[in-house]
């Protein structure tokens, strides 16, 4: 996958005072602003969303192992017409394991950001 943690969506750490982050954390994923989307099989989803949520519909891309199928997360392209809105990506926490720098062999669950913190 070889996601890095410089690409990862920090906005919901620090804003808010962390409320997205951990709604992400509670529901297993950690964001990023960008992915090699070449890494990636992809299966296009289109669905009908609570009205709260102030959306009727949503397009999301399901990301998907491109060895075994399995499922590591989602995209989400909410741009609409006037483009003000960044793609943001969702990756399960337990699809990300670090991987060694040398190392090139992977599957599904070896290739992840390395460590964020030094504890």
């Amino acid at each position: 996958l070889r996601l890095r943690s410089s690409d990862r969506n920090t906005a919901g750490i620090v804003g808010a005072g962390g409320a997205a982050y951990g709604r992400a954390a509670r529901r297993g994923v950690v964001a990023f602003d960008a992915i090699d989307d070449a890494r990636f099989g992809h299966a296009d989803e289109f669905r009908c969303v609570d009205l709260r949520a102030r959306r009727l519909f949503v397009r999301r891309t399901r990301l998907l192992c491109r060895k075994c199928g399995a499922g590591l997360g989602f995209g989400y392209d909410d741009r609409g017409q006037d483009g003000a809105r960044p793609p943001r990506y969702d990756i399960k926490i337990r699809a990300l394991q670090p991987l060694a720098a040398d190392d090139d062999h992977h599957h599904h669950g070896d290739a992840a950001a390395p460590p964020t913190s030094d504890a």
